[in-house]
């Protein structure tokens, strides 16, 4: 989500998201850019680490 504000002729845009996910995913659109903030409010859930690769995810689900 962004949040764009308009004042005094001075525009500011703060971007609050969650988890960009891996690109490519099989049923979720990759991430859109948007325009450059001034903040970004963002959860990190994977704040520590990448995420695994799709064969390793895939790999995990079939052993399940």
């Amino acid at each position: 989500m962004v949040l764009t504000v308009r004042e005094n002729g001075t525009t500011k845009v703060i971007a609050f998201s969650g988890d960009l996910g891996p690109l490519g995913a099989p049923i979720l659109r990759d991430f859109a850019h948007r325009p450059r903030p001034i903040l970004v409010i963002q959860e990190t859930t994977y704040g520590d680490r990448d995420h695994r690769s799709w064969a390793e995810t895939i790999a995990e689900l079939k052993a399940s």
